[in-house]
């Protein structure tokens, strides 16, 4: 086993994997992780293991002690606790689960990636939230040949194409070394760019609210529910920009067929991510070994990837 430092968050925890036999762990003890931090460390090794509370406040300390141990050209990997527990607590109750929990521990983004599958059970809420701490990470990694491991792994759990994931990963924003030497997550003052869904979505909105009780209106209102399974539209009115940008695109007295293109691209959005969301379901039934869910998955792809090639793609 190749050596390496384990970080924990406090004293306590500190001490009691001393006790459990962990002699290599240092605490944060409450201080924020730095990058002179990280250069001691890389001293005694350049693999880091991340052992942090096992809540959101820590799940959040490790993505972004991950991100910054990663661009100083670490080999970061964590440690799943269960939910509720911290280092001193589970050395404390088993201190032989403990150990084990530290030999299961994954590479800091395959970590991420089950994690955050286990947390969102909605399909786009994975997507949105992996592009908002997954890629961030992959985007850290300086080596060249990691980071496109990691790119084909987030492709694989995410049930995507690996260039899909290039694409969202250019567009993503590091996590930023401040003066002080933490990081800051520029994403908090980005926002994550929207699904090909969510534009489409608010297109076909915007031109219903624009065109209210014309029967170009009643005709995209129809065909909307049809293809979402919705009984009603939405409540919420489009943003004023998305109004403005349907009256500038079908004038002022369009054609009750004039927005068939544009629900035809959404249409197909929706399916498009509906395949997705069924390949993903697809490769943890295969992970977990389940042969009914694996079946059912399957059909359900079969069936989508059907309605996909009717759009010529």
């Amino acid at each position: 086993v190749r050596k390496f430092t384990m970080l924990v968050e406090g004293q306590m925890d500190c001490i009691h994997s001393h006790q459990a036999g962990f002699t290599n762990a240092v605490a944060l003890s409450g201080t924020a992780l730095t990058e002179k931090h990280l250069s001691l460390m890389k001293r005694y090794s350049e693999n880091l293991m991340l052992v942090l509370d096992a809540d959101p406040a820590g799940m959040k300390a490790t993505a972004r002690s991950a991100a910054l141990a990663l661009r100083q050209g670490l080999r970061v990997k964590a440690a799943r606790l269960p939910k509720g527990k911290d280092p001193a607590d589970l050395v404390s109750e088993d201190a032989a689960e403990f150990t084990r929990r530290i030999a299961a521990a994954k590479p800091v983004v395959d970590f991420f990636l089950a994690e955050l599958a286990d947390e969102a059970a909605d399909p786009h809420r994975l997507l949105r939230l992996s592009e908002d701490i997954v890629l961030p990470l992959i985007a850290s990694v300086e080596s060249p040949m990691e980071r496109e491991h990691f790119i084909q792994n987030a492709a694989r759990a995410l049930g995507l194409s690996p260039e899909s994931v290039r694409e969202s990963l250019s567009r993503i924003p590091k996590y930023e070394p401040m003066p002080n030497g933490t990081i800051e997550d520029r994403n908090t003052a980005i926002p994550p760019a929207r699904s090909t869904v969510e534009v489409r979505n608010e297109q076909v909105l915007a031109v219903v609210h624009a065109y209210a009780g014309t029967p170009l209106a009643e005709r995209v209102k129809s065909r909307y529910l049809q293809v979402t399974g919705a009984h009603e539209l939405p409540s919420l009115t489009p943003a004023e920009p998305a109004l403005f940008e349907a009256e500038q695109a079908f004038g002022e007295a369009p054609k009750e067929e004039a927005a068939d293109e544009l629900l035809h691209a959404f249409e197909e959005a929706v399916i498009r991510e509906a395949y997705q969301a069924a390949v993903s379901d697809l490769r943890k039934a295969e992970t977990a070994g389940d042969t009914a869910a694996m079946h059912q998955a399957e059909a359900r792809c079969a069936e989508l990837s059907a309605r996909l090639s009717a759009f010529g793609r």
